[in-house]
């Protein structure tokens, strides 16, 4: 068996996809909640389930986050609905890849708005996680998984599609956690 890691997941709001992590806490040496902001739910979450977070100033010094994380000894980093761009400085700075969850089949629609985008233009709509990059939503994709095909879905409203993008988001996180994690870090 894998030897449990430790893991930093970045938020910036609800956390829902951070509930996922939190439920399988037993997976993991020990999780930081990372927000860009304090009025994150996210935050409470992490509190409720006893998970120590780490709530980022604007502008964010990510050096001082460096510094941070490297003391806690963390070994991966999920971002889970963290809507800040992470520059390349910080990004060079670890030697296992961060990963990123996405709400588009990548390389399709990278960036904000994406599920309103591929909904507007009637488009296959799925979930992504991929390592992040200096460019936006386009490091490597590891798990994808599509959930509505194109024109399959011209009753459902752009709430309905959300929702449906959400309960994919959480199979694909807890999919990632299960067979992704525990083997492709490089050290404990």
């Amino acid at each position: 068996m894998a030897e449990l890691k430790r893991g930093a997941i970045f938020i910036s709001g609800w956390g829902s996809n951070l509930q996922v992590f939190l439920d399988q806490k037993d997976q993991f040496k020990s999780l930081l909640v990372v927000s860009s902001s304090q009025k994150a739910f996210g935050l409470k979450r992490a509190k409720d389930h006893n998970v120590d977070t780490l709530v980022l100033g604007s502008p964010i010094d990510w050096q001082g986050l460096t510094e941070a994380l490297i003391s806690k000894e963390i070994d991966f980093i999920f971002c889970a609905g963290f809507m800040k761009i992470i520059p390349a400085s910080f990004l060079n700075q670890w030697e296992n890849p961060i990963y990123n969850l996405h709400p588009s089949l990548l390389p399709k629609y990278k960036g904000l708005k994406a599920i309103e985008r591929a909904y507007e233009e009637n488009d296959d709509i799925g979930v992504s996680i991929h390592t992040l990059v200096a460019e936006v939503d386009s490091g490597q994709v590891v798990l994808q998984d599509k959930v509505l095909e194109k024109d399959s879905y011209s009753e459902k409203s752009v709430d309905e599609v959300r929702e449906l993008i959400q309960q994919k988001e959480h199979q694909m996180v807890s999919l990632w956690i299960e067979k992704y994690l525990p083997n492709r870090l490089n050290h404990s």
